[in-house]
Formats: structure tokens, sequence, C-alpha cells
């Protein structure tokens, strides 16, 4: 095994592609933080660290604010785009 040999094959990872399933899980390991280990040696990861009780009032924060935005969905047409009312 040379040096470069690990820069030969790089991964290719997508969100946009359907196959994929994109879960909390699935998506820190996407961005290189999944499971890892605190220097205390307790692995953190989404389920512990939901138990935590300040994470978790900032993600039902975070989480009930999105959640009460508008949205507005919108639709191309041949003569140009129209909004969709639901």
């Amino acid at each position: 095994m040379g040096i470069f040999d690990r820069f030969k094959y790089q991964e290719v990872r997508s969100l946009e592609n359907p196959n994929i399933p994109v879960s909390a899980d699935n998506f820190l390991h996407i961005l290189g933080y999944g499971d890892t280990t605190a220097a205390s040696g307790v692995t953190v990861n989404v389920e512990t660290a939901l138990g935590v009780p300040a994470i978790w009032a900032a993600v039902n924060f975070i989480s009930g604010t999105l959640a009460s935005l508008p949205i507005e969905v919108m639709r191309r047409t041949s003569s140009g785009t129209e909004q969709l009312s639901f």
C-alpha cells in the first residue's frame, strides 16, 4: 500500500439520490459525524444526545418554529409558474 493509494477511490454520496434513505443517522454519517466517543468514553449519537434535556428542548424549539412557517407550493406550467393553494 502506497502513500497515495487512499486517494484513488473517493466514495460518492448524494442526498439527492432517492435510493439512499436519509435519516438522522445516515445524514450524520454523510457529514462525517457518526457515532463518536467522548473523552469520558461515552458513545454520543442521536439517541443519547436527545436524552439530554437541554438538547431535546433546543431541537423541539427549532422544529416547532420551522413547522409553524408557511409553505408555498409552486407548479411549473407552460405559461410560467403558479402558486397552488390548499
